[in-house]
């Protein structure tokens, strides 16, 4: 029987990137910035080993959401609609999720 291969590390993909482990960690998780040299660094490492962050561990901890919420009064005036049409693209593209809940108050 074939010993099962081993599934790849935060640390394997730190070392073959040359970089801490924290800082993968740092750009998994996007708690800070990493800088564009490290970043491409770390992707490369995983698409080589093949690396599969393992999410399940941290089930029930406090996980960021990468969500980022907007509460707007009118979301179809077309000033509006163009800043959060703006505002969800450069969210996508740096992993975050927009929300938009809309008041449609009155002033008094």
């Amino acid at each position: 029987m074939s010993k099962k291969s081993k599934s790849p590390t935060v640390y394997d993909v730190a070392k073959l990137a040359n970089v801490s482990p924290s800082t993968v960690s740092r750009f998994l998780n996007r708690t800070t910035y990493v800088s564009d040299e490290k970043s491409q660094n770390i992707e490369r490492a995983i698409k080589e080993l093949s690396y599969k962050p393992n999410y399940s561990m941290e089930q029930g901890t406090n996980r960021r959401s990468m969500t980022i919420g907007v509460l707007v009064q009118h979301p179809d005036s077309p000033y509006t609609s163009r800043i959060l049409n703006d505002m969800e693209k450069t969210l996508i593209s740096l992993g975050y999720s927009l929300v938009i809940a809309t008041g449609h108050w009155q002033k008094s």
